[in-house]
């Protein structure tokens, strides 16, 4: 079950740094179910990032700790 979780969060993390224009419209059509006007800057492509080499390196130790 591990290596599934550790594949998962390296597609996660591959997404987040390669599909961003991707997450973005999933980010805008989440506001927009709430209300919440959407504002691309910046702070929100450099924390994508961030996330995503996250996942990844989360990913990759969950993969090889199976």
């Amino acid at each position: 079950m591990t290596p599934l979780v550790g594949i998962f969060l390296i597609l996660v993390g591959l997404a987040s740094i390669f599909a961003k224009d991707l997450l973005w419209e999933i980010t805008v059509f989440s506001n927009q179910l709430k209300g919440i006007r959407s504002e691309r800057t910046e702070w929100w492509d450099t924390w994508t990032t961030v996330g995503g080499v996250f996942f990844i390196v989360i990913g990759l130790v969950a993969l090889f700790a199976a």
